[in-house]
C-alpha cells in the first residue's frame, strides 16, 4: 500500500483499468447484470415448479426433484 501511494500514476492507470472494465458492456458491471437477471429468471422458475405443484399438476416426488434442481442452479449463479 505504501508503495502504490508513493506511485500515483500506477494507481491513476489501476483507476481507469478498473472504470473501464466496470462500464464496458463485457465488463465486470455487465456481468454482474447478466447474473442478476439469471438470478430472477431461477426464482421465476421456482415460483412455477411451486404453482405446479399447489395445482396438483406434478406430484411431490417430481415437485422435489425439480426444487432440487433449481436449487443448485441458483447456488452456482449466487457463487459466481
Amino acid at each position: 500500500m505504501t508503495e502504490a501511494l508513493s506511485h500515483p500514476d500506477m494507481l491513476k492507470r489501476e483507476y481507469r483499468r478498473v472504470v473501464e472494465a466496470t462500464a464496458s458492456p463485457s465488463g465486470i458491471g455487465a456481468e454482474r447484470k447478466q447474473i442478476e437477471v439469471a438470478l430472477r429468471r431461477a426464482k421465476s422458475q421456482e415460483d412455477r415448479v411451486t404453482e405446479a405443484y399447489v395445482g396438483s399438476v406434478m406430484d411431490l416426488d417430481r415437485y422435489q426433484a425439480e426444487m432440487e434442481k433449481q436449487k443448485r442452479q441458483r447456488s452456482g449463479l449466487e457463487w459466481s
